[in-house]
């Protein structure tokens, strides 16, 4: 599961560094969301289930506040239309839904995720599984386990992958 959210963090800040809002780097996720969701086959969902299955299928909660403002913003290219008070929505007939950018930069942020794993195994002669080292990255980077050290003598004491981590960021 943190393998899917350290590619799809790569895809929102992808779609970030192409000048978009970090909100609006989050529409193609809930794209992605609805073209699941609509595999159900139902005349209207819910916001609630959207979100469920873009946090399974990505590992990315989306704020419900901010899940609101971008199916606004989807309304307002018809691409869905808000029902009861933004809480449920129908997806339109013409669809204008861009999932293939998402499925793009997924792509992508996967390639660039390989290849940091490759040189990192390369580096620290790591014999470790390509998707334990992605689950470890994901961990690390989830549970904020980054560390400022400070001029104190007190020791904060790191795992040998930890170690082997920050050789490899210094490096690089």
């Amino acid at each position: 599961m943190n393998r899917h959210i350290l590619t799809n963090y790569g895809v929102i800040k992808s779609f970030h560094n192409s000048g978009q809002s970090i909100i609006d780097a989050l529409i193609p996720l809930v794209e992605y969301g609805i073209a699941q969701i609509e595999k159900q086959g139902k005349d209207h969902y819910d916001k609630v289930s959207l979100n469920q299955i873009i946090f399974e299928e990505t590992g990315v909660k989306i704020p419900e506040l901010a899940l609101t403002n971008l199916l606004k913003k989807l309304e307002k290219v018809s691409a869905i239309r808000l029902m009861d008070h933004n809480q449920f929505f129908q997806i339109a007939e013409e669809k204008k839904l861009n999932v293939a950018s998402y499925n793009e930069k997924l792509e992508a942020s996967e390639r660039r995720l390989n290849k940091f794993v490759y040189e990192y195994k390369k580096y620290t002669n790591d014999n470790r599984d390509d998707e334990e080292i992605k689950e470890f990255l994901g961990d690390f980077i989830k549970n904020q386990s980054l560390r400022y050290i400070n001029d104190s003598d007190d020791k904060v004491l790191l795992s040998v992958n930890a170690e082997k981590l920050f050789q490899f960021l210094q490096h690089i």
